[in-house]
């Protein structure tokens, strides 16, 4: 057997080899074609030069990177990993020394590249020289216009393509080129003397400036590198800027601080406040707070120091935002936003305006002072659409839709929902969008009993949030897939959605989208079986020291209703009682939108304590409130406690025409562990009427409903529980 090994350079002698074998012996001759090895390929190789796979994942990946499927390329990267002691073993496991945030050209691998690079005549090294420093990929007529002499680059290029250094990516609409591999681009940069590197980067900034303007990020970097930092600065804030609205937060808060360490040795307000500005919004939304704050006040100096009013507004303001809701110190707020507002109506600073009702809208509305909330609002979207400015009308529109929400007003929400939506999505605005989905959007649906459409909404707004770092909307929109889910009987997705709106809530820092995905995880164990009791109560006991905490009772009827609920049936009355009634009499956002369960809860006390003409009163006031918001998600759940109170005051037939409204209602809107409920309630009434066949036949359907349920379950002991547990309220 003869193996040759040869590059496919046709203008080579070996190709003459291929050639004369392909022709004249192709029934011996194989040739094989390598190609770089793929992801998994390079991964199993990296594990077998180390002999062992728990290398950090982040320095495998940058292995990987690094050496883009060349073996050799891996095992040199390897190499010199070892060798310079940035990973080592210890204990039978590979650790790294240090961050590595990048890996160096090996020596080895450098003395190949360079060597294929010593091969060039004078002409392609420089034309490779300079396409090195343009980046991975670059343009033809960047590359001619950098150099200078576009007939030279012809033929370098075709030079550079025999050779396998670089290749063409794409020729319409624009003659594009790539280095093949990363490390010959870096092999290739590393040759050139500083100062003509920095001369290069210079003038691919100029051209870069003339040819494609809005490529920030790059002509900020090609800036940077030729040492021209005041000409860089204007392109970092508008890299930033660019970042953040692609919500890509690491890279806009990089940009910001580059650019205000540019600031600290030259004057330039407008820059400098989009770049504290800036800074200080990407940092709020990393959860970094003190870091946030601490630009803000930056930026507030610098705008006193240069008695910069519209500067003063707009860093009060956000410090107001910050230490009200992401620190819950309301006076301290207040001080900042009574500065803003006194200085914005000094200069008529309609901008700054806008912003401050923005930030009194959230306040208001964690008190549930929907008034207030309102007519901040409204202030902030007429200030928008008089300035034509989207964030204000944006904002007017979504808070707005989110107001008429808690106040059960649907109709006028889903109007203006709709509208934000779909202004929105014309101004391809994510955050707004998944506001308007987490929230107005599936309680309108849920309210016009349309639970599939509820379900659908939310989990487009839950992943847009995801996807852009909104986690407050992940955490929402998760939260009520979850409650949708547990509706349904769908228990351990349920727990899943509920989790994940838990991390979402933690990650945002905002304890009030941690209370209720604790407060529902409480509901669904102890609903799926009272043996989960533990489970429970410590998931109650975390949302309940949570609601202790800044803004951490802005949703609080609706979790007092939860945990109340959930104490009743372990048997604690006075406990439920005073949750309530708690729910009830405080004001926070959730005041109206969980009022009839705090009323049924509140009869469900009354009849605990034998006082059923009092139960029967609240659940009257409960259903009123229902039909009058035509709440249909909710038809179900009143009809079923109207036909408890019945049944506990002797009325049968009463109660049996409650309990067939729920059954009816509750099949409709697939509300499964409400209809096997309603069918063991009426199956109770008819046994003690001494109507036995017709109880037996109402239970055995009320057996089949359990069964479908327990059918979802994939987790046999959670199944087991709950068919005990549903079995025991059976008989």
């Amino acid at each position: 057997m003869v193996v040759g090994v040869f590059r496919p350079w046709r203008q080579d002698p070996s190709w003459r080899f291929h050639e004369i074998a392909t022709r004249d012996y192709s029934h011996r001759y194989t040739p094989i074609q390598l190609e770089p090895l793929d992801r998994d390929d390079s991964r199993q190789l990296v594990a077998n030069l180390l002999h062992v796979e728990d290398l950090p994942e982040k320095v495998r990946a940058l292995i990987l990177t690094k050496s883009e499927g060349n073996p050799f390329f891996v095992e040199e990267v390897i190499r010199s990993l070892l060798d310079s002691a940035l990973v080592v073993r210890e204990n039978s496991h590979w650790r790294a020394t240090r961050e590595i945030e990048n890996i160096a050209i090996p020596d080895t691998l450098a003395g190949v590249i360079n060597a294929r690079l010593d091969r060039l005549d004078e002409g392609a090294r420089r034309v490779v020289q300079t396409a090195a420093v343009i980046g991975r990929e670059f343009q033809f007529d960047a590359l001619t216009s950098v150099y200078e002499a576009e007939q030279d680059c012809e033929a370098a290029l075709a030079e550079l393509e025999r050779r396998e250094l670089v290749r063409e990516k794409s020729r319409i609409p624009l003659r594009v080129y790539m280095f093949k591999h990363t490390l010959t681009q870096e092999a290739a940069y590393g040759t050139l003397l500083l100062s003509r590197r920095r001369e290069l980067h210079r003038r691919v900034a100029e051209c870069l400036e003339q040819a494609e303007p809005d490529r920030a990020n790059d002509i900020a970097r090609h800036f940077l590198e030729a040492q021209e930092q005041a000409r860089a600065l204007p392109y970092l804030v508008e890299a930033g800027d660019r970042a953040a609205r692609a919500y890509s937060t690491p890279a806009a808060i990089e940009s910001y601080r580059k650019a205000l360490e540019i600031l600290d040795t030259t004057t330039d307000l407008p820059l400098a406040r989009r770049a504290h500005e800036g800074l200080g919004s990407a940092l709020t939304l990393s959860f970094d707070i003190a870091g946030a704050v601490e630009s803000y006040h930056k930026m507030l100096h610098l705008a006193e120091e240069h008695e910069d009013i519209p500067m003063q507004v707009s860093a009060l303001n956000k410090l107001g935002f910050v230490t009200a809701l992401m620190r819950g110190e309301f006076p301290e707020a207040e001080k900042h936003l009574e500065g803003a507002e006194r200085l914005a109506q000094s200069c008529n600073d309609l901008p700054g305006l806008a912003e401050l009702h923005m930030t009194y809208c959230y306040i208001y509305t964690s008190t549930g002072d929907f008034d207030g909330a309102l007519g901040h609002q409204k202030e902030s979207l007429q200030i928008g659409r008089d300035l034509d400015v989207d964030e204000p009308r944006l904002f007017g529109l979504a808070h707005i839709a989110n107001t008429m929400t808690y106040l059960t007003r649907f109709d006028e929400a889903w109007e203006t929902a709709d509208e934000a939506r779909k202004k929105a999505e014309e101004l391809g605005n994510r955050k707004y969008l998944s506001e308007a989905l987490t929230f107005p959007i599936p309680l309108v649906h849920l309210r016009n009993g349309d639970m599939d459409l509820a379900l659908e909404a939310a989990e487009e707004g839950m992943n847009i949030g995801a996807h852009i770092g909104a986690s407050a909307a992940e955490s929402g929109g998760a939260f009520l897939v979850g409650q949708i889910a547990w509706l349904k009987g769908e228990y351990e997705s349920a727990i899943e959605s509920q989790q994940r709106a838990l991390e979402a809530g933690r990650t945002s820092g905002m304890s009030f989208l941690q209370v209720g995905p604790l407060c529902a995880l409480g509901t669904i164990y102890q609903d799926i079986s009272m043996e989960l009791t533990s489970e429970t109560m410590e998931y109650h006991a975390q949302a309940l020291e949570l609601m202790g905490k800044p803004l951490g009772t802005a949703q609080g009827a609706m979790n007092w209703a939860e945990v109340g609920f959930c104490a009743l049936a372990m048997g604690d009355v006075e406990r439920a009682c005073e949750l309530f009634h708690k729910g009830l009499t405080t004001s926070t956002a959730m005041k109206y939108l969980a009022r009839p369960q705090l009323l049924v809860g509140s009869a469900f006390v009354e009849l605990a304590k034998g006082r059923s003409d009092e139960a029967a009163k609240l659940v009257h006031e409960a259903q009123q409130f229902v039909e009058e918001r035509a709440m249909q998600h909710l038809y179900a759940f009143v009809a079923f406690a109207s036909a408890q109170v019945s049944a506990a005051q002797g009325g049968g037939d009463q109660a049996l025409d409650g309990f067939t409204r729920a059954e009816e209602q509750a099949l409709r809107m697939q509300m499964r562990p409400l209809v096997w409920q309603a069918r063991a309630g009426a199956a109770r009434v008819l046994s003690g009427a001494g109507r036995t066949s017709e109880a037996e036949a109402k239970r055995a359907e009320a057996r089949d409903m359990v069964d479908e349920i327990a059918g979802l379950f994939k987790d046999e002991k959670l199944r087991g529980m709950f068919l005990e547990g549903a079995t025991r309220k059976l008989a």
